[in-house]
């Protein structure tokens, strides 16, 4: 379970019941079951034209972005780093 923040405000079981049953109230909110994802399919086969809108490709680099450099440090100032 993730470590929660100390300010984090959990729900009453009041208030998470009811959650749960405005949930189930909710004809658009269903419960995906592993039928649901047998038939789910990649947004790629789906919307491939929004899929391929979206992505982003950098191509081939044509030269070094970056130039290696070293740096000598006094001792004292490499301890704080």
């Amino acid at each position: 379970m993730p470590k929660l923040e100390p300010d984090h405000l959990a729900p009453t079981l009041e208030e998470d019941a009811a959650i749960d049953a405005a949930i189930a109230a909710d004809p658009e909110a269903c419960e995906l079951d592993d039928a649901w994802f047998q038939r789910a399919r990649p947004a790629s086969e789906v919307l491939p034209h929004v899929v391929q809108r979206y992505r982003r490709t950098r191509g081939k680099q044509r030269g070094l972005a970056k130039t290696p450099v070293a740096l000598r440090r006094d001792a004292d100032i490499a301890a704080h780093v």
